[in-house]
């Protein structure tokens, strides 16, 4: 818990003390981090207090919190990796498009109608299991998931299984555009015969370098959705596997839900440390901050 918060927290500290770092891009990693912040400082807490108790010692209203965060919340960190990935793929796919359309304004836009969209599915459910269905806490904070059933199968559907799918869909066809960019960027063989006398060892390597250090930043998004997907699987992967079994077909795979859980707190620590690593201007920018602060 405490890892999660100053890996997540010391990032958007970063953003805050250098605005200039705050790409478009930046801000759906900035949503990510938000979303997990919000998860390790509500939920985490509230959860470690009464496990330490042997039962449910908080109020009822903590109860709700917990839920929220349980819903809406964790909703938000699968739906922000799902934003994440269909931006790479506009990024790669249409690339003169994504340069002329995607702004600081249009990531906000879309960060924060994620965030709607999920308060309108998810709050009602949420709202009516504190008003009408929650049973007492005496066998602890369970969200009466029976009381409100097509609610459930259309919310895991929606909000859990869909952004784990666009996830792990969309990687392979970013894979095989960037394998088909990647062959572009070798020597232009369309340039005409007339004109191959005039294309010097000079100018092929300019061209060259231009369009290496237009990859750059494709490559950098890459790597980021690479790791990122495979965290996704591992980490989101058996939380969403337990409660489809439950959800679905009223079975419960014995031990999957602790080890489950385990994977999807680790999430909210390797996001960040990810995107530091993947990003060199990020790297760059913990150094030179960490040199300051000593």
């Amino acid at each position: 818990m405490v890892a999660g918060f100053l890996t997540n927290g010391s990032v958007l500290a970063l953003y805050v003390l250098q605005p200039s770092l705050c790409s478009p891009f930046a801000i759906y990693m900035i949503n990510l981090f938000i979303a997990n912040l919000i998860e390790i400082a509500l939920r985490y807490p509230i959860d470690l207090v009464n496990e330490l108790h042997g039962r449910w010692w908080t109020s009822w209203s903590s109860c709700t919190v917990s839920l929220y965060c349980v819903y809406v919340v964790q909703g938000a960190m699968y739906n922000a990796h799902a934003v994440i990935a269909l931006n790479r793929l506009w990024a790669i796919a249409c690339p003169r498009s994504y340069h002329q359309k995607h702004t600081r304004k249009y990531a906000i836009t879309v960060c924060v109608s994620m965030w709607i969209y999920l308060h309108i599915f998810l709050l009602p459910g949420v709202v009516s299991d504190a008003m009408y269905y929650r049973p007492t806490l005496t066998a602890g904070c369970i969200f009466n998931a029976q009381a409100q059933l097509w609610w459930a199968y259309i919310i895991q559907a929606l909000i859990y299984c869909l952004p784990i799918s666009v996830v792990l869909v969309t990687y392979p066809v970013v894979c095989i555009k960037m394998c088909l960019q990647w062959r572009v960027r070798v020597f232009p063989l369309s340039v005409k015969p007339a004109c191959r006398r005039t294309f010097t060892a000079t100018t092929r390597s300019s061209v060259i370098g231009k369009r290496n250090g237009a990859a750059l930043g494709k490559n950098h998004g890459f790597l980021i959705l690479t790791l990122m997907t495979c965290c996704v699987l591992i980490c989101y992967g058996p939380l969403t596997v337990f409660f489809i079994s439950l959800l679905y077909f009223d079975y419960i795979i014995p031990s999957l839900h602790t080890v489950a859980n385990i994977l999807f707190e680790l999430i909210t620590l390797l996001d960040p440390i990810i995107f530091v690593l993947a990003s060199a201007d990020i790297r760059r920018a913990f150094q030179s901050s960490c040199l300051n602060w000593c």
